[in-house]
């Protein structure tokens, strides 16, 4: 079994003033985060992903999650 683990629990505080995290900022009207989900999703070598994520920040991921049709 091959797990893709995404670690999505960082703060961006290098990316300067913003109001969330990187991860969860719009890049060409799609979550950053979004990208990677989507590649290993369509891989067909991993068999689940784990996002590590912070707790104030989970409903986002679970939006984005479901937006994108990630399983």
């Amino acid at each position: 079994m091959n797990i893709a683990i995404i670690l999505a629990g960082g703060s961006g505080s290098r990316m300067g003033k913003t109001q969330m995290p990187k991860q969860f900022l719009q890049l060409h009207n799609k979550p950053v985060l979004a990208y990677s989900l989507i590649t290993f999703n369509n891989c067909k070598n991993i068999d689940k992903i784990f996002v590590v994520c912070s707790n104030e920040y989970k409903d986002l991921l679970y939006k984005i999650i479901y937006e994108y049709k990630i399983t």
